[in-house]
């Protein structure tokens, strides 16, 4: 897909639309018809996430532009809007915590909290490679809510609570 962005001169295209894995496209109709498994309920609002910038026009998604001009009120302003990659490293970091295993057994000198070398032991062992500074720094960010520099068992199981409303247990 990236192919025509490196073409000269570059070629746009549009309409792009990625779906949650509980979602529904009827693809006759050019629409979502289930949302969480769900039929979709019109007179329901849903949260969604979109790139900003595909509100100004990148992509040309035209129906998602006409919706941001006609709800100017609705669009965030740019430093409002959450950045893709923190929305990203946030998932991936609740994704991985509720999987390292129990808080505990992660702790390895008991002092209730996990420490940034504990918690970079504790990926390198479940994803079975070296973590480097950036991945173990992108992770903490995530999770570490007071900014201590460590992991508190209320921050750790919050990562996992978190894990398991998105319903991956």
């Amino acid at each position: 897909s990236r192919q025509r962005a490196y073409r000269d001169p570059p070629e746009d295209w549009g309409g792009y639309m990625q779906l949650d894995d509980k979602m529904r496209w009827d693809e006759a109709a050019r629409a979502v018809t289930h949302v969480n498994d769900a039929p979709l309920d019109p007179d329901r609002k849903y949260n969604v996430a979109v790139v900003l910038l595909s509100l100004n026009g990148m992509n040309r998604n035209q129906p998602l532009i006409d919706w941001a001009n006609a709800n100017l009120e609705k669009v965030p302003s740019e430093e409002a809007a959450r950045k893709a990659k923190d929305l990203v490293v946030e998932c991936c970091s609740a994704t991985l915590v509720g999987r390292l295993g129990d808080f505990d057994k992660l702790d390895k000198d008991n002092d209730g909290v996990l420490s940034t070398a504990e918690v970079k032991n504790a990926l390198a062992g479940f994803l079975m490679r070296d973590v480097s500074d950036v991945e173990l720094a992108n992770f903490m960010q995530a999770l570490d809510k007071d900014n201590s520099g460590s992991l508190s068992k209320d921050e750790f199981l919050a990562g996992v609570r978190a894990l398991q409303r998105r319903g991956h247990h």
